[in-house]
């Protein structure tokens, strides 16, 4: 009699999805391993062949962590990391993802749908829109929060 998880082993290596699989298994441990700020300027991006590519949000977090390469590498060799790639990226935080380049967050699928509910009661096109537009910027304006 063979264990489930030698058999699912073999299954997800046939399939092709064992990066994928390691993958999602980095993304969900990421601020686990790495705690802020790490976590809040880098996150995973793609895991191919053994090689994990991380967004980084800056360039002075970019060389920043260059140094810190080898500590980074062994801390995800548990996942199947062989090597660590870092290129300048929308990094995805707890509270959603910040674009790089102006800072301004990103609203998540759960955010957006309430959005969605909070304009679904109001009839005139126009005045939907604007309220919705108002209160997407207020969310990614970090200055309200959602809950």
């Amino acid at each position: 009699m063979k264990r489930a998880d030698s058999l699912l082993a073999s299954v997800i290596k046939d399939l092709g999805i064992a990066d994928g699989v390691k993958f999602a298994e980095i993304k969900r441990d990421w601020n686990a391993l790495f705690d802020q700020p790490l976590s809040f300027h880098m996150s995973p991006s793609m895991l191919s062949n053994g090689e994990l590519l991380i967004f980084v949000d800056s360039p002075a977090w970019l060389q920043e962590l260059s140094f810190f390469r080898e500590d980074i590498r062994r801390k995800l060799e548990s996942y199947g990391v062989k090597s660590i790639r870092f290129r300048l990226g929308r990094v995805a935080t707890k509270k959603g993802v910040r674009n790089q380049k102006t800072g301004v967050k990103q609203l998540t699928n759960v955010e957006h749908e309430i959005v969605k509910e909070m304009v679904s009661r109001i009839d005139d096109e126009g005045l939907k829109g604007a309220m919705k537009t108002t209160i997407e910027k207020a969310i990614a304006s970090g200055k309200t929060k959602v809950t």
